[in-house]
């Protein structure tokens, strides 16, 4: 027999009373909104008839944002409204907390669909539902394990909603942790309470970087839009954690006993300097724990591999050490064992006191396009510069070389090494440093070209800047 049920006609079984076939009367509609933090945007709502047009996103499950209305739980109103022009950007309009958060979601969703291939939180197309106006003057946003919906409070005197596209991400993701690792994604205590957060951070900023809206500009700060301290600082920093003043930056045995907001940083940082690299970036300076100079390999590649990890590797009571060794599983998975990228991820760990910046398995020598080239004992001056060339014959179009060198030097914090392209512009591979008092230079480095690599004579330029030390170079070579 057929029924009406609400706003739809169902097909139900007449000896079991199951719902076989639902035709709903609602349609997609594209309505405008009018957010807090990311200006006018795009909402995919539902026209219902005689309802208007509700918070019901059909082209993502059935997602759904409703209204707690100051309540701690209970009945969730999704929002309605007759013109399907939403919110006014005023943050204690009821319906414009609702549009930044809408909006978020169907962001969120998007990247994880587009990017990483994922249909939605759970993986089946199945929408979420996020609910908004929790509490009062609730300081926080969440995913609820239990319910398996996303909640947000206001902020202090209810002014400042929690709801910004990353802080968004941030929750879905956690939703993605849960759906992922059983039985309810990584333990929320130690350090796989730090790695849960990390996650977290890392595809709520990869949702902002998707998201390009130029009300909120893209960046590693997490939670910025929000100003909650009342001076312009984000709630944490991707590029350098100490900077909030808890955060770690490397790490330690026994960081796993701090708040897993502040022990994240070791994951966020190594996260940053996996895509960006260190010393001055488009997004903030940042150093490493070890004085190692890195080159970036991309975020859209560094999220990638963590994605891959979460899905196949990660455990519940995942470490910092079993985090470095599973990121190089799905590294190798992905990109090859020992090749440039995985080289990448081990020294970024390293680069954050986890781990060797040359893992063991990866000790052989590898196969050179340009056969390493042993030298002859030169001295380096002491000080100044001293020039070694490698002749490619081939133009290629490239995105990383790798550098091998081989320097004995008794303080190789003295050196200052870079490469220079047949057309004289140089790549800096490692910087002086005085506070690196540790011996010789035996390392890969990758460069970016960004492009191409020219044909002709590339030098390697060995600097000894300060006077009072020599040392020798060895050897060097190309990988490209």
């Amino acid at each position: 027999m057929t029924l009406e049920a609400g706003a739809a006609d169902a097909t139900v079984d007449a000896t079991e009373g199951r719902v076989l076939r639902a035709l709903p009367d609602e349609h997609t509609a594209t309505g405008t909104g009018n957010s807090i933090y990311s200006g006018t945007v795009t909402l995919s709502t539902s026209a219902a008839g005689l309802l208007g047009y509700r918070t019901i996103d059909p082209l993502r499950g059935n997602s759904r944002t409703c209204n707690l209305n100051h309540a701690w739980s209970g009945t969730c109103t999704t929002f309605s409204d007759f013109n399907n022009v939403w919110g006014d950007g005023n943050p204690l309009t009821a319906q414009t907390a609702a549009v930044d958060v809408h909006y978020g979601a169907a962001n969120a969703w998007d990247y994880f669909k587009n990017r990483q291939g994922r249909n939605g939180i759970f993986g089946d197309g199945t929408g979420v539902e996020s609910r908004v106006h929790r509490g009062t003057g609730w300081v926080n946003a969440s995913w609820s394990l239990s319910q398996k919906v996303m909640q947000y409070g206001d902020g202090v005197n209810d002014a400042s909603p929690l709801v910004a596209l990353d802080v968004v991400g941030h929750e879905m993701t956690h939703g993605v942790n849960q759906a992922e690792i059983p039985p309810d994604g990584m333990l929320y205590t130690g350090e796989s309470g730090g790695l849960n957060e990390t996650t977290s951070d890392i595809f709520g900023t990869m949702a902002e970087f998707y998201a390009a809206n130029a009300s909120d500009p893209a960046d590693y700060e997490i939670g910025e839009e929000l100003d909650l301290f009342g001076n312009g600082e984000p709630l944490r920093y991707m590029n350098q954690p100490s900077l909030d003043g808890a955060s770690v930056d490397c790490y330690y045995n026994g960081v796993g006993n701090l708040d897993v907001h502040y022990s994240s940083g070791v994951g966020n940082h190594f996260f940053f300097l996996l895509a960006e690299g260190s010393g001055n970036t488009p997004y903030g300076s940042s150093t490493t724990c070890n004085n190692s100079s890195l080159v970036g390999i991309g975020r859209t590649k560094a999220a990638k591999i963590w994605y891959h990890a979460l899905r196949h590797y990660f455990t519940a009571g995942e470490s910092f050490k079993n985090a470095r060794s599973d990121t190089l599983a799905a590294t190798a998975e992905l990109y090859g064992k020992c090749g440039t990228t995985y080289r990448s991820v081990a020294r970024a760990w390293a680069a954050v006191g986890v781990g060797s910046a040359l893992p063991i398995e990866c000790l052989i020598i590898p196969v050179w396009d340009l056969v390493w080239e042993e030298w002859p004992r030169n001295p380096i001056p002491d000080p100044g510069p001293y020039k070694w060339l490698h002749k490619i014959q081939e133009k290629g179009s490239l995105e990383t070389i790798e550098v091998g060198v081989n320097i004995t030097h008794p303080r190789r914090g003295d050196l200052r090494i870079s490469l220079v392209s047949p057309a004289g512009k140089e790549y800096l591979i490692k910087a002086q440093n005085r506070e690196d008092r540790e011996a010789d230079v035996t390392e890969v480095f990758p460069v970016r070209l960004g492009g191409v690599a020219e044909p002709g004579e590339w030098t390697l330029v060995v600097e000894d800047v300060v006077k009072g030390e020599s040392g020798h170079v060895r050897g060097w070579s190309l990988l490209y």
